[in-house]
């Protein structure tokens, strides 16, 4: 699975040159959504709330959408941000 909030923060990085990717972006991330069959998971209210009530361990909204995603969703969350596996119930790995 995929966070549009990810595919949001990939596109950001590679705008400012802070990631470098051989396609857009966009084209980057179609193709390994095709390639590996990845589901994109949208971003819903449920989502946001659940992010915004999260202890205070984390100060990047980016971050909290996706703990809040992975743990509604019971999903690993692959970071190298070491905060994000201070959170209580979430299963990092990096």
């Amino acid at each position: 699975m995929i966070s549009v909030v990810t595919a949001w923060e990939i596109a950001l990085l590679q705008k400012k040159d802070q990631l470098t990717l051989p396609l857009p972006a966009s084209d980057f991330i179609k193709k390994a959504i095709q390639r590996h069959d990845i589901r994109e998971l949208a971003l819903t209210r449920t989502t946001a709330i659940s992010a915004v009530n999260l202890p205070d361990l984390h100060s990047d909204p980016f971050d909290r959408v996706i703990i809040a995603e992975a743990m509604q969703n019971n999903c690993t969350l692959v970071s190298k941000d070491a905060t994000i596996a201070t959170y209580p119930d979430i299963k990092a790995l990096w």
